[in-house]
């Protein structure tokens, strides 16, 4: 009695799954640009929330606490003295439109800032927050970026009108010399906004340049450490 053996076609299921599995994932293994375009994903990926993850620990520290109660003190100032003292700078009316708009940035900036500590405190604090939290705190992070920028551009024209009036002539003793009088509580209040703002820019830049460079003395410093040894 003859044993009859079955005979298996040769089949290409392994090839047909290993193409299945890479259309799945959206990788084409046949084309290299394709698993790169995935890493540069992975990366791009990976280094937002690398920077996203520095902006939740500097929004979450009480020091964004204090900078917004001097923003609102400030603020505050600027609002008064610009609408409490309309129309007593007729050397250059738009001193007081200066202070008011940049009064109300800044409040707006205080509110921005509010947002971003809580929304960081509650990411830091919380074990599985909403996913929609960071993209808030990202959005907000813009909105900061464009605060930042108009406050910059309505600096220098404050800066225009205030140095432009102290250019041409101005007095606060005599009101009658309306050409070149403006009331002391408008003119003084602008010109320290605009001192303090350049004050600050430059500790601010000094930090942010001092930092690297005292970050790699360090770094070196252990490496020479690291070699007497």
């Amino acid at each position: 009695m003859t044993q009859v053996v079955p005979v298996f076609e040769p089949t290409n299921d392994v090839n047909i799954d290993s193409k299945t599995s890479a259309t799945d994932t959206g990788i084409d293994v046949s084309n290299p640009k394709s698993i790169k375009t995935v890493d540069q994903q992975k990366q791009s990926s990976s280094d937002w929330k690398g920077r996203l993850d520095k902006a939740i620990i500097q929004f979450s520290s009480w020091q964004i606490l204090l900078q917004s109660a001097i923003m609102v003190a400030t603020s505050i100032v600027q609002l008064y003295y610009g609408v409490q003292y309309q129309n007593t700078c007729p050397i250059q009316p738009l001193i007081n439109t200066y202070l008011i708009v940049h009064g109300a940035a800044g409040l707006a900036g205080v509110v921005n800032l509010m947002l971003a500590y809580i929304v960081s405190n509650y990411i830091k604090r919380s074990i599985d927050p909403l996913p929609c939290a960071r993209y808030l705190l990202a959005v907000n992070l813009i909105v900061q970026l464009v605060l930042v920028v108009f406050n910059v551009a309505w600096m220098v024209a404050g800066q225009v009108w205030v140095f432009g009036a102290m250019t041409n002539g101005f007095q606060y003793d005599n009101p009658h010399e309306k050409s070149t009088f403006c009331y002391a509580k408008v003119f003084w209040p602008a010109f320290v906004i605009i001192f303090v703002t350049y004050l600050v820019w430059i500790i601010i830049i000094l930090m942010l340049v001092t930092k690297p460079i005292m970050k790699c003395i360090k770094k070196r410093h252990q490496i020479n450490n690291e070699t007497d040894v």
